[in-house]
């Protein structure tokens, strides 16, 4: 049963993009829901921490390629930080194994239906919470192409996760014959994804009829180079070039750090890049650092500007831990150069910041894997407009990291029926309209302008008027309902 557990684990990683295979998002926690349903507290912490390392082992060992290729550590000490990585998220679905078997009533059937699903979507949330949270391949995500991403805008990424494990508890239960008058549970498994079928086919929010020409700019310059003194002028020159062809789009926009340099240093620069925009009237969103002295102390942020028949800046909230700011900076910089990596002294931005205009249209800016944070997103809306993500995932090569990254801010489209511009520097770079689906994507690892039409969005969907702490709030109560039967069965 232990390799099985680890088997799973690895199993689950295949639902997700780039290959998914959405039934595998069933297979896997049926699987080692079987394994924790003999076993003791103990065995089922093993085995969810085997779960856990088969399935970050496979799905996000990609942080190693940051950390050795780019931040230039041994090749020992780069996986021990890895392992490290990995071990701690692991611990999660371990608790997950500990919590389940400890406090929850044993051949029930509603602790498996109810009690399993529930228990799974809060350790998915308090993973994303956590020490700043890494709320990365929560399991709702492989539905993107199934029928239950219809219930993304009323509950969100984790009402999504509860049916899906909720579905795959409901297969065990029929396995083991746990229940009586089977088609009943089989009927209401085919009613929830039908309805989910059906709730696809609604467009919540008000699609404006007049479209707006975008070009998205991938410059796809080498993380090798982007940082070198001696290649600025030549990046510069790069975008320059790639957005001359485009004054006649409505909205153009680089990726992350697109200008490697303060905004202090290339005033001149983005004068004359806004007078350009004005001229055509047209908007250039952009990434690029800030630098501000506060008290006789220089802060730098991490940062988004407007410029042309727009305006507005905005300064990244949730930053990349080891990435972006350094914790225990005074014991740990300067230790390797893994701790020294560009841009890794930034400061958060404030929570509350001034909507960024393009026209008359309200932006909705995030950062890299800002993105991936649902409570952050809804956060902007439903005052928003448009969703635009900027990024640089060249930090992790060629591996799975990018699909996995546009993949979960599709979900983000989807709950707050908006379009979506997701511009990366190496790709992947696309175009998402309200219902998630890709309407146009470039090419990676390659230099070029994704051009398309989206348009502007009104009004609110479900999601946004009750909000995800609603939903965690339930399952906290069918958790609390599950461990109460337990002390009554005692």
């Amino acid at each position: 049963m232990d390799v099985w557990a680890l088997l799973a684990g690895v199993c689950l990683t295949f639902a997700f993009a780039p290959w998914q295979i959405a039934f595998c998002a069933i297979i896997a926690p049926a699987v080692l829901l079987l394994t924790w349903m003999s076993a003791s507290a103990k065995r089922s912490t093993w085995r969810g921490l085997l779960f856990g390392l088969g399935f970050f082992g496979s799905s996000v060992s990609w942080v190693y390629i940051s950390i050795h290729t780019f931040g230039e550590t041994p090749v020992t000490l780069a996986i021990f930080i890895t392992a490290l990585f990995l071990l701690i998220l692991s611990l999660y679905t371990a608790l997950q194994g500990y919590l389940f078997n400890r406090f929850f009533p044993r051949g029930r059937y509603k602790t498996y239906l109810l009690g399993f699903p529930a228990l799974w979507v809060i350790i998915e949330a308090l993973r994303g919470w956590l020490f700043s949270g890494f709320p990365w391949l929560f399991i709702g995500y492989s539905q993107l192409a199934t029928p239950l991403k219809g219930f993304a805008p009323i509950f969100g990424i984790y009402g999504v996760s509860f049916i899906v494990v909720f579905t795959a508890a409901s297969c065990v239960l029929l396995l083991k014959h746990m229940i009586d008058k089977p088609y009943r549970l089989v009927l209401g498994v085919l009613l929830i994804w039908g309805m989910g079928a059906i709730l696809n086919t609604i467009t919540w929010t008000t699609i404006s009829e007049d479209k707006l020409s975008v070009a998205l700019v991938q410059g796809n310059i080498a993380q090798s180079l982007k940082w070198d003194p001696e290649q600025f002028e030549q990046t510069l020159k790069t975008y320059q070039d790639l957005t001359a062809k485009q004054w006649d789009k409505d909205l153009i926009v680089w990726p992350e750090a697109a200008i490697p340099m303060p905004y202090r240093y290339v005033k001149d620069y983005l004068e004359q890049l806004e007078a350009n925009a004005k001229q055509h009237n047209s908007t250039v969103v952009l990434g690029l650092p800030f630098v501000a002295d506060q008290n006789g102390q220089t802060t730098a942020y991490n940062g988004v500007l407007a410029v042309g028949n727009g305006q507005g800046r905005y300064y990244k909230e949730r930053l990349v831990p080891f990435g972006e700011y350094l914790p225990l900076e005074h014991w740990l910089r300067g230790l390797i150069n893994f701790f020294d990596l560009p841009m890794s002294d930034f400061k958060a931005g404030p929570k509350l910041q001034a909507p960024m205009h393009a026209g008359s249209l309200i932006l909705a800016p995030y950062i890299c894997y800002e993105i991936i944070y649902p409570d952050l997103v809804l956060g902007d809306f439903p005052l928003a407009n448009v969703l635009i993500t900027i990024n640089d995932d060249t930090w992790f090569g060629r591996s799975i990291a990018g699909a996995q990254h546009l993949a979960m801010a599709q979900m983000r489209a989807i709950e707050t029926g908006r379009y979506l511009l997701f511009v990366s520097n190496d790709g992947p770079t696309a175009i998402v309209d309200p219902h998630g689906n890709i309407i146009a994507k470039a090419p990676r690892y390659q230099r070029t302008v994704l051009t398309g039409e989206i348009a502007s969005v009104t009004g609110a969907t479900p999601l946004m008027w009750w909000g995800n702490k609603a939903i965690i709030l339930i399952l906290l109560l069918l958790l609390l309902s599950s461990v109460r039967r337990k002390r009554l069965q005692r």
